[in-house]
C-alpha cells in the first residue's frame, strides 16, 4: 500500500517529460540525500553507553541500565534513528515503484536490506530497552510481573518480519473495502493536487518565476504524506475492528511535529496522561515555514475528486470479512438468526421433548431491547479485547498506560505504523483465550474473594524398601499401571519449565537471531493466579485473573456470539473445572446459545441425554456397530467334497467417555459398571495422576478379532487387530474434537463382554446404571443434576428460545414446570403411550374437582420397570457400598475400584520390605488397623502384642528397636506396678520348669543364614503364608454378618491381649502352676521358635476360662459381667443365623417358593418376576460379600447357582439369603479319602460315654470360626464355575472361600480339620473328636481337659494361620450334664 500510483505521462512514443514527476524525482531525492545524511551523522556519534558497548546491539539486554535518566537518552536516540531508517526505507522503495519501469537491480536491493536488518535490531533492541525501563519505573506495581509474562510470552510466539509482511498484505487484501473510502479520498487529494500543481505552474509561467517554483518544489517531501496515509490506513482498520465511529479527517502535521520523539515516549517520563513539552531532536531538516504545495495538500485533504480510481490489483481477490462482524450484521445474525450446522451431527433427533419442544433450524433469536443491550456489551468487549493485546506489545505500553481512551492512544505520536500493523493482524484474528479474558473482564465484580487454597497432603517419607513388590514384574504387552499421552507429557514439560523459572531457551524463542529475551529472575510470588492484579490500560482496567476462574454465564453467551464462527469444543477448552464446562454443556443442550456450530456437540437425542447426566462421550462405535461388523463364516464338512474352511471376523461395542473425578456420583457408576462384569468390560484412567485404577483381564481386552483358514475354528488362534492398550489410547486421544484444560476427570473405556450386538444393548445397559447412580426413583429425578441451572432459566410462552430469568421477573422456570402437576413421563411404546396420555385425561376431567381442592394428581397406569430407576434395595446396597456417604467423609479419587482388600493385593502385591529386615519371622504381629462402619478392629494375627514374655526373654533380637522394647515391656511386675525381682521371680518358678523352658524354647538356628537357599524358600514361603493369613481374616470378619459379630470380635482379641499383659506382669499368676502349662504344651508337641508366638496366642484364648483368678485381678475385671465367660447363659442365647446346610441335605420342601417363583418368568433373564422382597433382602448381603472380597464378579455369562431367598424351620420368620446348586448333585462323587461328617455319632452321645468310664471328665466343645454363609477354605480357580451363582438382577459372581450352600461343604470343613489335627493324634489319643466344623475335647480330669482344650487348639490354628477357634461359640472345661443341655442348634 506504500504506491500512490504510477506516472503515466511518459511512454515509448513520448519524449515530453511530466512536469509534476520531476518534481517528484526531485523531492525524493533531495529529501532522501537529506535523511541519509542525518543518519550517518547520528550512527557516528552514538550516546556513550553504546559507544562503549563492547557487544553488539543485537545481544544487548540493557541489564546494567539502571536509571531512569539513561534509559530516556537510549530511547531517544534508538527511536530517532528507528524512524530515520523507516523513511529512508520508504522513500528508496517509493522511488523504485514509481520511476523505474524495468526491474532491474544495480545493488539497490542489497542497500535496502541492509536498512531493513538494522531497523529489525533496533525495533527489538527498542522493545527489550522498554521492558528494562519498565522494571526500573514499575517494579513495586503489583500488575508488573503479570504483564512481564504476557510480553514475554508474546516475544515467544513472535512472527518472523518476513512473514509479518505477508500477512499485512493478505490483511489488505481481505479488508479493501474497509479502506475503499480513504483510498478515493486519497486519489481524489492526488488529482487536487495535480490540478493544483498544473495551474500553479502556468501562472508561474507567465509571472516569468520559474526559479522560485523550482525551489518551491523541492522544499516538498512526498514520503510525509506516504507515512501519514499509511498510519491513517492502519487506524481506520482498527476503528473498523472496534466499532468507533469515524473520526473527522486528521489534519496531518509537518515533518517537525511527525518525527520528533517526545520525552513521553519512554514510560519513563510519567505514568500521567499530560505530556512534557520538552521534545527530542526531530528527524526532518525542512524549513520552519511550510511550501505552498504542501499547505495546498493539506487543505485538498478533505475534498472529494471526480476521477475515477484506478482499481488496484488485490480488487479481483474476493474479500473475506467474516472474522470481523460490522454491527449491522451482527443484528440481522441476533435477530433473524442463522442456519445451524449440523454436519457432524448423526443419530436420532426427537422434537417434542422438554429440551426439543420443536426441530429449530435456524439459531434462537433476540428481541429489539436485548440486542441492544447485547450490542453495548459486545462494543465493550471489544475495548477490553483491545486492552489485553495492547498487554503484549512492550512499544506501546507506555502510551497505553498514559491514555484515557482507545481514541487518545491511536492519537499518540508515539505508537508507530509499524505497532499498528501488529494491532491490526491481531485485531483481525484475536485468540479464543483473549476473548474469553476479554468477556470475563467485563462481567467480574468488582472485588470478589480469593479463591480458597486446595489443601496440600504432605508427602510422608520414603522407604528404601517399600518399592519392592512381591509379585515382580508384568508380562510384555500388559497394560501399565499409568498411562499419559504425548499430548500431556509435552504440555507437562513446558509446565515443568515455567514453574523452575527457565522458561523457553533464546534460542527456541528467536531462532538463530540472539537476543530478545530477559531473565527477570523468579517471581516473589509463587503463583500469580492467586493474586488479584489489575492495570489501567486506555481507561479501562483489566485483571489478570479471569483466565484461571470460572467466567459466569453472560460472559460465555458473549463469547458465542462474538466468536461466531467458533465451536463448542473450543469453548470447552477455555473452562477451567468440571463444574464450570457441565454448565456449559448443559446451556447448550437447552439451547441457549446462538452459535451455528455449538449445537453439533450435543447431537442426537440419546447423546444429549447421556450429556445431561454428566457422562461426556466422545466415540462410539454405533455406526457401524458389532453387529453389522462381525462375520462368522464355515464350509465343507466331514462327509463333504470340500475341505472344512472358515473365516470369521468379530467387534464388540465400545464408548469412551469422560466423567468428573472425585464425585460420588462417579463412584458409583463406576462401581455399578464393575459388577455388570458379565455383560461389559470396563477400563477407568485417572486424569489427574495417569494411574489406571480399574483394569479389565489381560485377555479381555480385545475389541476386533479374525481368524480363518482349514479345519476347525476351534483349533485355530484368534488374530487381534484392536485391543484396548496404551496405542488404542493414543488413537482415542486424536479422535477427540476437544481438549480440557483440566485434569479433573476419569476417563472411562467400556465395551461389551459378548460380540456381535447391536449398539443399542450397550448403550441401555451404562445409561440404567447411570440412572441409578444419580438415584433416579422418577422420571423428573433424570434432571436433578441441572436442577441449579434449569431454576434460573425459563421459556417465554410467546418464543421457544431459553432465556435467563431476570430479578424480579414475574415467570416460571423451566425446573418449575417440569415439577408441575401438568408434566408426566411415560414408559413404553409410542402407541401405548398415547393411550395412556388418553386415559390420564380422562381420569383428569373426571377428578377435576379433587384436583382444584388440592387433591394429588392421578398417577400414570404404566408403572416403570423395577430395575430400570433407582429402588430401595439399591439403597440398601448402596448404604453398604458407600458408608462414607452417609458419614459424609470423602474419599480418596486414586481408591476408586479399591473394594476387596484380597483384589487389592493381588493386584498391588505385598510389601517385602518386612521379608528383607527380618521382623516378621520373630513377631508375626502386623499392627494394621481396619475401619468397618467407622469402628476400628484387628484381626488376631494384627493386634498389638509384646515381643517376648518374661521368661523367654534371653533370646537375641536383630532389631534395636525392639531390643528396647523387650527391655521395657518384658519387664514382670504385680499388679500394683511392682517390677518382680529376679530372686523372687526364681522363688515363683516351680522346679525344673527352666529346664523345660530351654529345651522348647531352643529355636532351629539363631539367624537366617542368606545364603542358604533352601531356607530363605522355606523362609519366604512362611512369610507368604503370614500375609494371605492377614488379608484373609480381615476379609471373612468383614463379611461376618452375624449380629453384634464385630463386637464380640474385637472383645475377643481384646481378652486374649489383656490376659497375655496380665500373664507376664501378675506375681499370682507367677504362683498359680496353669501358668507354665503352655511350656509343657509346647514341648510335647514340639513347636519350634518361631512358631512359639502363635503357640501363646492360641493357649491365651483357652486358659481365661480355666483361670478364674484373672476374672478377679484388676486387669481382667473389665471382663468379669462379660457374656463370653459366661457359659450357662450364653448357651440359652442360640445364634441368629442361617444353619450351615448345604443344598445336598437340603428338602424339596425348602425349594418349594423358588420354584414357584421360577414358574413366573417368561424367559430365563425374567428376573423381573421374582418377589421383590428377596432382592431388599438378599442384595444388602450379597453386598456386604462383595465389598469384604469374599465374591466377585464373573467375567462370562455362566452360572451354577441361583440366588433365592426363604425361611428355615429354625427361624421360620426369618428370610435369609441361599443358592440353589441342585442340578449339580447327579455329578457329585466324594473320594474315598473323604469322612461322611453325618455318619459320626453326636457329641452328646459320645461325651456320655466317656462321662461313663471317666466321672470326674471334663468337656470342651470347640467351634471353629466361620460366616454365616461362607467356610474360611480357599476355593481353586479350576472350582470357580462349580461355585458362581446369578443374583436377582442377573448379576454373575464367584466365591472366593466355600459357600456353605455348594453340595457337601460339610464334607470338605471336616475333612480340612482332620488334616490339623490327626498329625497329632498321638498326643490326644482319641479323645478329640470332630464332626463337621465342631470339635470335642474329652479330659479325665479339669487339668487334662485343660491341656487338650490348648493343644487342639494350637492344632487348629497354626500354620497357616488362617483357622481360628469362636470362643464366643466355644464352650470350655464343662461337665456332661452341660453338653447334653446345649440346644442342637449348637451342635447341629
Amino acid at each position: 500500500m506504500d504506491s500512490i500510483g504510477q506516472c503515466r505521462a511518459l511512454n515509448v512514443s513520448d519524449e515530453k517529460t511530466c512536469g509534476e514527476t520531476a518534481t517528484s524525482i526531485n523531492g525524493l531525492y533531495r529529501g532522501y540525500k537529506l535523511r541519509n545524511a542525518k543518519l550517518d551523522s547520528l550512527s557516528a556519534n552514538p550516546p556513550t553507553y553504546l559507544a562503549d558497548a563492547k557487544i553488539s546491539l543485537s545481544s544487548r539486554t540493557f541489564e546494567d541500565v539502571d536509571t531512569k535518566e539513561l534509559c530516556q537518552e537510549l530511547h531517544d536516540h534508538l527511536f530517532l534513528k528507528f524512524q530515520l531508517l523507516d523513511r529512508v526505507i520508504r522513500a528508496r522503495k517509493l522511488h523504485h515503484s514509481r520511476f523505474f519501469s524495468m526491474d532491474m537491480d544495480y545493488g539497490h536491493e542489497k542497500y535496502l536490506d541492509v536498512l531493513q536488518g538494522q531497523k529489525a535490531t533496533i525495533a527489538k533492541a527498542l522493545e527489550r530497552l522498554e521492558r528494562r525501563t519498565a522494571e526500573v519505573l514499575y517494579k513495586t506495581e503489583k500488575w508488573f510481573e503479570w504483564v512481564q509474562g504476557c510480553q514475554m510470552e508474546e516475544e515467544q510466539n513472535r512472527e518472523k518480519e518476513q512473514k509479518k509482511v505477508k500477512m499485512e498484505a493478505a490483511l489488505w487484501k481481505r479488508h479493501w473495502k474497509a479502506t475503499e473510502q480513504r483510498m478515493r479520498e486519497h486519489r481524489a487529494k492526488e488529482d487536487k493536487q495535480r490540478q493544483d500543481a498544473f495551474l500553479e505552474k502556468v501562472y508561474k509561467e507567465r509571472l516569468a518565476e520559474r526559479d522560485a517554483e523550482d525551489e518551491s518544489d523541492i522544499d516538498w517531501d512526498p514520503i510525509e504524506g506516504v507515512l501519514e496515509d499509511s498510519r491513517g490506513n492502519y487506524i481506520d482498520l482498527i476503528e473498523h475492528f472496534l466499532w468507533i465511529e469515524p473520526s473527522k479527517p486528521r489534519e496531518s502535521t509537518d515533518a517537525h511535529d511527525v518525527d520528533a520523539p517526545s520525552n513521553n515516549a519512554n514510560p519513563a517520563a510519567t505514568t500521567t496522561p499530560s505530556k512534557q513539552s520538552a521534545k527530542a531532536p526531530s528527524v526532518s531538516q525542512s524549513t520552519p515555514t511550510t511550501s505552498s504545495r504542501k499547505s495546498k495538500k493539506k487543505k485538498s485533504s478533505n475534498s472529494t475528486g471526480n476521477v475515477e480510481p484506478v482499481t488496484p490489483k488485490t480488487q479481483d481477490q474476493a474479500p473475506d470479512k467474516s472474522l470481523i462482524e460490522t454491527k449491522e450484521e451482527m443484528v440481522n445474525r441476533l435477530k433473524f438468526g442463522t442456519q445451524y450446522n449440523r454436519t457432524k451431527s448423526r443419530g436420532l433427533m426427537i422434537a417434542g421433548t422438554v429440551e426439543n419442544p420443536v426441530m429449530e433450524l435456524k439459531t434462537v433469536t433476540f428481541p429489539e431491547d436485548e440486542i441492544e443491550r447485547l450490542l453495548q456489551e459486545v462494543y465493550e468487549i471489544k475495548q477490553l479485547l483491545f486492552c489485553r493485546l495492547l498487554l503484549s506489545h512492550a512499544a506501546l505500553l507506555p502510551a497505553a498506560l498514559r491514555a484515557k481512551s482507545v481514541e487518545e492512544f491511536l492519537s499518540d505520536e508515539e505508537v508507530t505504523p509499524a505497532a499498528l500493523r501488529d494491532l491490526c493482524l491481531k485485531m483481525e484474528s484475536p485468540g479464543l483465550q483473549e476473548i474469553r479474558d476479554a468477556c470475563a473482564d467485563l462481567f467480574r465484580a468488582d472485588e470478589e474473594e480469593d479463591d480458597e487454597p486446595k489443601p496440600v497432603k504432605p508427602e510422608s517419607p520414603k522407604d528404601e524398601l517399600a518399592y519392592l513388590n512381591g509379585w515382580g514384574g508384568k508380562r510384555p504387552g500388559a497394560l501399565p499401571d499409568k498411562w499419559i499421552s504425548k499430548r500431556d507429557k509435552i504440555a507437562a514439560k513446558k509446565e515443568e519449565r515455567a514453574a523452575s523459572g527457565k522458561g523457553t531457551s533464546v534460542d527456541e524463542a528467536l531462532g538463530t537471531m540472539g537476543g530478545g529475551m530477559i531473565d527477570f529472575g523468579q517471581s516473589e510470588q509463587e503463583t500469580l493466579e492467586q493474586q488479584k492484579i489489575k492495570v489501567n490500560i486506555c481507561g479501562r482496567s483489566i485483571w489478570n485473573y479471569p483466565s484461571s476462574k470460572a467466567m459466569t454465564r453472560k460472559g460465555w453467551l458473549q463469547f458465542c456470539i462474538i466468536a461466531k464462527d467458533s465451536r463448542l469444543e473450543d469453548a470447552i477448552a477455555l473452562c477451567r473445572h468440571w463444574d464450570e464446562f457441565y454448565e456449559l454443556n448443559i446451556l447448550a443442550c437447552w439451547h441457549y446459545f446462538p452459535g451455528a456450530n455449538w449445537a453439533d456437540f450435543v447431537g442426537s437425542r440419546p447423546r444429549q441425554q447421556m450429556l445431561q447426566l454428566g457422562f461426556i462421550t466422545y466415540y462410539e462405535s454405533d455406526s457401524p456397530d458389532a453387529m453389522e461388523l462381525t462375520v462368522r463364516h464355515t464350509q465343507g464338512g466331514r462327509r463333504g467334497q470340500n475341505r472344512r474352511a472358515h473365516a470369521m471376523f468379530e467387534a464388540r461395542n465400545i464408548m469412551c467417555a469422560h466423567i468428573k473425578r472425585d464425585d460420588q456420583v462417579s463412584r458409583r457408576l463406576i462401581q455399578y459398571l464393575a459388577l455388570q462384569a458379565h455383560l461389559i468390560v470396563v477400563l477407568v484412567r485417572d486424569a489427574e495422576t495417569g494411574r489406571i485404577l480399574i483394569k479389565p483381564p489381560e485377555d479381555q481386552r480385545w475389541i476386533h478379532r479374525e481368524k480363518s483358514g482349514l479345519g476347525r475354528a476351534s483349533k485355530n488362534e484368534w488374530n487381534v487387530i484392536t485391543s484396548v492398550g496404551p496405542k488404542f489410547f493414543e488413537q482415542m486421544d486424536h479422535h477427540r474434537d476437544w481438549r480440557f484444560s483440566f485434569k479433573e476427570y476419569y476417563d472411562l473405556y467400556i465395551w461389551e463382554l459378548e460380540p456381535g450386538n447391536s449398539y443399542a444393548h450397550l448403550f441401555n445397559c451404562v445409561q440404567g446404571l447411570l440412572y441409578k447412580a444419580h438415584r433416579c426413583r422418577v422420571g423428573k429425578d433424570l434432571y436433578n443434576s441441572e436442577a441449579e441451572i434449569l431454576k434460573t432459566l425459563c421459556r417465554p410462552e410467546d418464543s421457544e428460545r431459553v432465556k435467563d430469568i431476570r430479578p424480579g421477573e414475574d415467570t416460571i422456570s423451566i425446573w418449575e414446570q417440569m415439577n408441575s402437576m401438568q408434566t408426566q413421563f411415560f414408559y413404553g411404546e409410542v402407541e401405548d403411550i398415547t393411550r395412556q396420555q388418553e386415559e390420564l385425561e380422562r381420569r383428569k376431567a373426571e377428578f377435576q374437582l379433587s384436583i382444584a381442592n388440592g387433591a394429588e394428581p392421578p398417577e400414570p397406569t404404566n408403572p416403570f420397570p423395577r430395575s430400570l430407576f433407582y429402588n430401595d434395595a439399591d439403597a440398601l446396597e448402596d448404604a453398604i457400598l458407600f458408608p462414607e456417604e452417609l458419614q459424609q467423609k470423602t474419599l480418596d479419587p486414586s481408591l476408586i475400584g479399591k473394594i476387596s482388600p484380597i483384589k487389592a493385593w493381588e493386584d498391588d502385591g505385598f510389601a517385602l520390605k518386612n521379608f528383607v529386615r527380618g521382623l516378621d519371622l520373630v513377631d508375626s504381629d502386623l499392627e494394621t488397623e481396619t475401619e468397618d462402619d467407622g469402628e476400628s478392629w484387628q484381626t488376631e494375627s494384627s493386634e498389638d502384642e509384646y515381643e517376648l514374655d518374661a521368661w523367654t526373654a534371653n533370646g537375641s533380637d536383630e532389631d534395636g528397636d525392639h531390643e528396647k522394647c523387650k527391655h521395657e515391656e518384658s519387664t514382670t511386675s504385680d499388679d500394683d506396678g511392682k517390677e518382680i525381682s529376679d530372686e523372687l521371680l526364681d522363688k515363683l518358678l516351680p522346679a525344673g520348669y527352666m529346664d523345660l523352658m530351654k529345651k522348647c524354647m531352643a529355636k532351629p538356628r539363631d539367624k537366617r543364614d542368606l545364603g542358604d537357599h533352601d531356607r530363605m524358600d522355606d523362609d519366604f514361603m512362611t512369610y507368604l503364608d503370614k500375609e494371605k493369613a492377614r488379608i484373609f481374616k480381615e476379609v471373612w470378619h468383614k463379611a461376618d454378618l452375624e449380629p453384634l459379630a464385630q463386637e464380640r470380635y474385637i472383645e475377643m482379641l481384646d481378652m486374649v491381649k489383656t490376659f497375655r499383659k496380665w500373664g507376664r506382669r501378675s506375681e499370682k499368676s507367677m504362683t498359680n502352676e496353669k501358668s507354665f502349662i503352655h511350656l509343657t504344651i509346647m514341648a510335647e508337641m514340639e513347636v519350634v521358635r518361631e512358631d512359639s508366638k502363635d503357640a501363646q496366642k492360641a493357649i491365651a484364648k483357652v486358659m481365661p476360662f480355666f483361670r478364674s483368678d484373672f476374672l478377679k485381678s484388676e486387669m481382667g475385671a473389665k471382663f468379669k459381667d462379660s457374656l463370653m465367660f459366661n457359659q450357662s447363659e450364653r448357651a440359652k442365647h442360640v445364634p441368629d443365623c442361617r444353619t450351615s446346610t448345604s443344598t445336598m441335605y437340603r428338602s424339596a420342601k425348602f425349594w418349594q417358593p423358588f420354584e414357584e417363583a421360577e414358574d413366573k418368568m417368561k424367559h430365563e433373564e425374567d428376573m423381573e418376576a421374582l418377589p421383590e422382597e428377596w432382592d431388599l433382602k438378599t442384595r444388602p448381603i450379597i453386598a456386604h460379600l462383595y465389598k469384604a472380597g469374599v465374591i466377585r464378579t464373573r467375567p462370562d455369562e455362566y452360572y451354577s447357582g441361583q440366588v433365592t431367598c426363604t425361611t428355615e424351620p429354625s427361624r421360620p420368620n426369618t428370610l435369609d439369603m441361599f443358592i440353589d446348586y441342585r442340578h449339580q448333585m447327579d455329578n457329585i462323587t466324594m473320594g474315598s479319602h473323604m469322612q461322611n461328617p453325618y455318619l459320626i455319632p453326636s457329641f452328646k452321645t459320645t461325651a456320655a460315654a466317656f462321662q461313663a468310664k471317666h466321672p470326674e471328665a471334663r468337656f470342651s466343645v470347640l467351634r471353629l470360626w466361620s460366616a454365616p454363609h461362607f467356610y474360611p477354605l480357599m476355593i481353586g480357580p479350576h472350582n470357580h464355575d462349580a461355585t458362581s451363582f446369578r443374583d436377582i438382577l442377573g448379576r454373575r459372581f464367584i466365591w472366593m472361600f466355600i459357600p456353605k450352600d455348594m453340595p457337601c461343604s460339610e464334607w470338605s470343613m471336616h475333612h480340612t480339620i482332620r488334616l490339623r489335627v490327626e498329625p497329632h493324634e498321638a498326643y490326644f489319643n482319641g479323645r478329640v473328636k470332630i464332626k463337621r466344623d465342631k470339635l470335642l475335647v474329652m479330659g479325665e480330669t479339669e487339668d487334662e481337659c485343660l491341656k487338650l482344650t490348648c493343644a487342639a487348639v494350637m492344632a487348629v490354628q497354626m500354620r497357616p494361620w488362617r483357622m481360628e477357634i469362636d470362643v464366643w461359640k466355644s464352650f470350655f472345661g464343662v461337665e456332661r450334664g452341660f453338653v447334653e443341655g446345649l440346644d442342637e442348634a449348637w451342635l447341629s
